[in-house]
């Protein structure tokens, strides 16, 4: 089958909970600086950099299931404008983390944030949305990707060329009804992320897969 990727969504957000003044023999910590570390051109040229960097192909190369993942990175931006200290607060895999920390590693200086007239080194966050859609199947959800802890999650799924007789529907944890007519009401617990699987039981064969954050 063919897979789409779309990169739906990257903003820019700071993170500003600690801005260090490392001069001298003390360091200082400030809860929120008065200028905040820029990249050069602003919010537009970060974007711009980012599009043109960062390979939204890496989940589907990686096998990735359909679905929604927003990957977070943290980083330092230094008071000399470098980036260092970059990692992920997510562990999504299928080598999203990877090629966001691969993408920051080769970002030009930025505009260190100012405090009392200085360069501080500043915390920033970055999330990056990517969607896998997978084409031949479709399953549709109150909010895409998305389920319900603890409540009945109502379902429908739409399968090209497999009958409904044929069709077989599996969640990774928790439990699924069958309420016929291609519907089915899953109730999961626990804030893991689930997967849901489609199964052509004529053919013996695996259809395709999706990944749902569970809120």
């Amino acid at each position: 089958m063919n897979r789409t990727l779309l990169l739906i969504a990257i903003l820019f957000f700071s993170y500003n909970s600690m801005a260090q003044d490392t001069t001298g023999s003390v360091s200082k910590s400030f809860n929120k600086v008065e200028i905040e570390a820029e990249f050069p051109g602003g919010q537009q040229g970060w974007v711009k950099f980012l599009m043109k960097n960062l390979n939204p192909d890496v989940p589907v190369n990686n096998d990735a299931p359909s679905g929604k993942y927003t990957v977070t990175a943290r980083f330092i931006v230094d008071k000399s404008g470098q980036v260092r200290g970059a990692e992920c607060e997510t562990s999504f895999g299928f080598g999203m983390e990877n090629e966001i920390l691969r993408m920051l590693k080769i970002s030009p200086s930025w505009i260190p944030a100012m405090q009392d007239g200085r360069a501080v080194n500043a915390y920033r966050r970055q999330p990056i949305t990517f969607i896998v859609q997978e084409d031949g199947f479709n399953i549709q959800t109150s909010k895409p990707y998305v389920l319900y802890e603890n409540i009945k999650n109502s379902i429908s799924v739409a399968v090209r060329k497999v009958k409904a007789e044929n069709l077989r529907v599996t969640v990774s944890r928790g439990t699924i009804t069958d309420d016929g007519g291609n519907r089915y009401t899953i109730i999961v617990k626990g804030k893991e992320r689930v997967i849901i699987s489609l199964f052509d039981e004529k053919k013996d064969k695996l259809i395709g897969q999706a990944s749902y954050e569970v809120l």
